[in-house]
């Protein structure tokens, strides 16, 4: 089996990066939570995945607890969505929006595919970098 490995930086902080090696038959939730157990941030609220081109245009949109008018208008679910689906360019770029009330941005960046390994457990963070940026505190 195929392993991705993304390079997850935050579009303000670029000297804060994580590299996550993720399974190629792993879903975007997964990702979602290999993410925020690198940073420490809770993976509960409204996110979501945009695929992207080089510039960090966004196209389609894959959501985690999507409003009902994105359900209404057929938003691709981030559970229901392979990785593999997406990867057509070996640096395939995904923009990332964490909580929708309080955003923070990512880049999501292919950077590497490798072999699974023997006994490795995946998602498993290969690289952190930095210290993730505190949330803000609620209003």
């Amino acid at each position: 089996m195929a392993v991705y490995r993304f390079r997850v930086t935050f579009e303000d902080y670029e000297d804060v990066y994580r590299d996550i090696d993720m399974p190629s038959k792993g879903t975007f939730l997964e990702l979602h939570h290999a993410i925020h157990n690198s940073t420490g941030y809770t993976p509960d609220v409204s996110s979501s995945f945009y695929v992207s081109n080089d510039q960090w245009k966004k196209g389609t949109e894959i959501a985690h607890l999507p409003s009902s008018r994105k359900k209404d208008a057929g938003v691709l679910i981030m559970e229901d969505i392979r990785l593999s689906k997406f990867i057509d360019d070996p640096h395939q770029k995904f923009y990332y929006i964490y909580n929708f009330d309080r955003p923070y941005d990512f880049h999501v960046e292919l950077i590497k595919s490798l072999k699974e390994e023997e006994g490795k457990e995946y998602p498993s963070l290969f690289r952190s970098v930095g210290l993730a940026p505190k949330m803000a505190a609620a209003a």
